[in-house]
């Protein structure tokens, strides 16, 4: 965990509005995350680890929960106490421009109070059919992009991805996809991808992750090891363009994989053995994606509470 703690804590410090850490330079901030870490406890180690959302809420006083768009007391205690690394919205979160902005203001500010650690906003901003901002740009998706062959239009996009949320002080973005359409029984992806040339989609998702990053948005490439053919070898190899052009954070699937990983696990939920998904099999994220195709940044996973994972697995 420590190296991935590492490039977490760096993640967070490098994109904080501190300016102090933003002129500190490479070696200053690697000084800075050896500090928080040796001073760190287990829990908050942990907590540092987790994405949390608050989609809706309901205060003590309400009668019935609804969309989490303004900070309210409850909430602010608790992003106060606990150390979380990421906070994730959804459409339910910014809706209005100067809305998102105070949002995310509000919880920089709870983060951050006596000394603690900028958090990263996230969103699934992708473009096309999957996009949360309500006041954003309404992008073609990534097939579109794809069929113009051309990949600085996915840089062009990346980078007004990256302007919109930057502006808003949401520093990481769930997207691009990365997943090869080669799957005509795969509803999943479908315009989600770039096409069906495993090198085109490589290079137009590093284009847009490098567009992102104009504006200090970190990007991420998902869903690792990729929702098509993998029988066929094909998925693995966008992600390894990508890697080669220095991507930060790949997001895993909660898919099995038997060609893969075909390690079986007793389930206390299901009563059964049951075979690992990529998100829990050292094989594929560790063996794998760090060790065979040398990726060093960050490994996120999908949502938890899905049913790849939540129907076998309890949470806790």
């Amino acid at each position: 965990m420590g190296k991935r703690m590492k490039k977490v804590l760096a993640s967070a410090m490098s994109l904080s509005m501190v300016a102090s850490m933003a002129m500190s330079g490479v070696s200053a901030t690697t000084s800075r995350v050896d500090s928080l870490l040796s001073n760190m406890s287990l829990r908050q180690k942990i907590t540092q680890m987790m994405m949390v959302d608050f989609r809706q809420w309901k205060t003590a006083d309400e009668e019935a929960k609804s969309d989490f768009t303004k900070m309210n007391s409850e909430v602010q205690k608790i992003v106060e106490d606990y150390d979380f690394g990421s906070v994730i919205f959804f459409a339910n979160n910014i809706k209005e421009t100067k809305q998102s902005f105070n949002l995310t203001m509000d919880l920089q500010k709870a983060a951050t109070k006596d000394n603690g650690i900028p958090l990263l906003i996230t969103t699934d901003q992708e473009g096309g059919i999957v996009y949360r901002l309500g006041s954003g740009t309404a992008l073609p998706g990534n097939m579109a992009l794809g069929a113009t062959g051309d990949v600085n239009n996915a840089k062009i996009a990346g980078e007004i991805i990256g302007s919109e949320l930057s502006s808003l002080g949401i520093n990481t973005t769930l997207a691009p996809v990365v997943d090869v359409n080669n799957n005509a029984n795969n509803p999943v992806i479908g315009l989600r991808s770039y096409g069906e040339d495993a090198e085109m989609v490589g290079k137009m998702a590093s284009a847009e992750i490098e567009g992102l990053a104009e504006y200090n948005v970190i990007g991420c490439a998902k869903h690792f090891p990729g929702h098509g053919d993998t029988a066929l070898n094909n998925e693995l190899k966008p992600y390894q363009v990508a890697i080669n052009q220095g991507i930060e954070m790949i997001m895993s699937a909660h898919i099995l994989y038997p060609q893969l990983d075909d390690t079986t696990v007793h389930s206390d939920k299901t009563g059964k053995e049951e075979k690992l998904p990529s998100t829990l099999s050292h094989k594929i994220l560790t063996d794998l994606l760090k060790g065979e195709m040398g990726f060093n940044g960050v490994v996120v996973t999908d949502a938890m509470n899905m049913a790849g994972i939540a129907a076998t697995y309890d949470e806790v």
